[in-house]
């Protein structure tokens, strides 16, 4: 058998078990409050014909009719998942789907991409196999975040940059910058895409590039402009309202030693299983990212003449998304590691397969070194599927507030439900649940039923030290005018009394 074949048949492989592995933790994972936020303006789009998130209460804050127009993202996601639930239908597991579609086309563009600059199938095999067992990657993957859409488009945009610029570098120039925009008009962490084609432009091509491919890479930003700019126009005071508030929080303002200090035990430690409270079997996929730190330190050490033209735009990429996420994203949020990951793992591909090569005894500990990776990975895979937190801890409470709506006990034939956004996924989306963990102090609307789960939980503790007078009226109601009737480990049911 010739090498291309089986080069084919890994890679086939790979991406086989990576969508069983996606596929399995799609349906066992519980959805969390992000999933409720921006699944309700796409599902407002496909069924009433307007892109509000009406889950949302809006008296008390800053989301200026977020009920009625959603500006506090960009709207590429919302968009797609619409086109999405118009051919295959709404709901949770649909909306995964959607991100498990993109994470194939990031693992393509990430063996695209190492292809290209080693000329090496089996470093590109390598840095797609590290990938699609990452337990980051599966749960962006598995999730219905807008994370792994804006990774996807970003890292095609590289891919089809490095491989058509020497073919016909106009093509390369608005394609590549084209999927820049719409990773930025999918997510603000989008903006690494454009530092990281920039950097790419210069670097590589700055001898080149004229005037008309500068222009056309322009057409694509004018066009995305104009686009979402007649959408905003509708109503410019709440994408103000709604944007700014969103943006400023994330923006980075400490010191450089600080900003460094909390990208890594803020983003990468806490991505990684060290977080407070996180049992001893967590931690150690500690030596996960110790690993990809190792690997991408070794990988500027790698001779030029490793490759045709070196690895300087793998390096240059890197370079460029680790400061901006360090000095520039303030919110060191773990989540936020999938937009740098696909260059982790390519580099650790690189430069693991490079010390294989050297001499026999390397070979041996690279050998080792796979196998516990692996095993660690697919086991926190594993571990998850089989939690199944999904059936286990969502469902029942689902039964459970349906048990009680379906009781009698309440006057409203449709009592309202006072929930963080994912419990929408499984009482609905209109009007059924409100997310308002003021529990009506602006609003007026007095809930029949809370479910407190960990959001209102952080924003309980939140109105503690900024709004006192509002924590002590939600816990003065939830002690004297509701009765716990359900508690599991992450959610608990208060019915209002009768």
């Amino acid at each position: 058998m010739t090498r291309q074949p089986v080069h084919s048949i890994l890679f086939t492989f790979i991406a086989v078990i990576f969508i069983l592995i996606v596929s399995a933790t799609i349906f066992t994972k519980q959805p969390y409050v992000d999933e409720g936020w921006f699944y309700s303006p796409a599902y407002n789009l496909v069924e009433h014909g307007f892109m509000g998130t009406s889950i949302k209460e809006t008296a008390g804050y800053p989301w200026t009719k977020i009920d009625q127009l959603t500006y506090w993202q960009p709207p590429v996601d919302f968009l797609m998942q619409a086109g999405w639930y118009s051919i295959f239908g709404t709901g949770l597991f649909s909306m995964r789907y959607l991100s498990a579609v993109f994470a194939l086309i990031c693992l393509i563009s990430i063996f695209s991409i190492v292809r290209k600059v080693t000329g090496n199938y089996w470093m590109a095999l390598l840095a797609m196999f590290l990938a699609s067992i990452d337990l980051n990657f599966i749960d962006a993957a598995s999730d219905g975040r807008m994370d792994m859409m804006s990774t996807a488009f970003a890292f095609a945009a590289f891919a089809v940059y490095l491989n058509e610029r020497d073919k016909n570098i106009s093509r390369a120039m608005l394609i590549g910058h084209s999927l820049v925009v719409l990773s930025g008009l999918t997510h603000p962490d989008g903006i690494l895409a454009l530092f990281g084609m920039i950097a790419l432009n210069i670097f590589m091509d700055r001898k080149n590039i004229k005037f008309r491919h500068i222009f056309l890479a322009t057409i694509p930003y004018i066009l995305g402009g104009l686009g979402w700019g007649l959408y905003i126009m509708q109503d410019p005071q709440a994408f103000w309202d709604q944007f700014s508030v969103n943006l400023l929080s994330k923006i980075g303002t400490g010191s450089i030693f600080e900003s460094f200090k909390s990208e890594i035990t803020g983003r990468y430690m806490r991505a990684y299983g060290w977080t407070d409270g996180s049992s001893a079997l967590s931690r150690l996929r500690i030596f996960v990212l110790l690993f990809y730190f190792a690997g991408a330190a070794a990988s500027f050490f790698i001779p030029r003449k490793f490759s045709n033209r070196g690895l300087n735009p793998l390096l240059l990429l890197f370079a460029a998304y680790f400061l901006v996420m360090t000095l520039l994203i303030g919110y060191k949020w773990s989540r936020y590691v999938i937009y740098i990951l696909p260059l982790y793992v390519s580099l650790t591909a690189i430069s693991g397969l490079y010390l294989f090569n050297l001499n026999k005894y390397n070979k041996y500990i690279i050998y080792t070194i796979m196998v516990i990776i692996t095993l660690m990975q697919l086991g926190s895979d594993f571990r998850r599927v089989r939690e199944d937190s999904y059936h286990n801890i969502y469902m029942p409470v689902i039964m459970e507030v349906n048990q009680q709506i379906e009781s009698g006990r309440f006057e409203d034939t449709q009592p309202l439900v006072s929930a963080g956004a994912e419990l929408g996924f499984g009482l609905g989306f209109d009007g059924q649940v409100i997310e308002d963990p003021m529990l009506g102090y602006y609003s007026g609307k007095l809930p029949d039923i809370i479910v407190l789960e960990p959001h209102y939980r952080g924003w309980f503790e939140h109105l503690e030290t900024e709004l006192p007078e509002v924590y002590e009226y939600t816990q003065e109601l939830m002690a004297n005018r509701f009765v716990s009737v359900y508690r599991n480990e992450k959610f608990e049911i208060l019915v209002r009394k009768e």
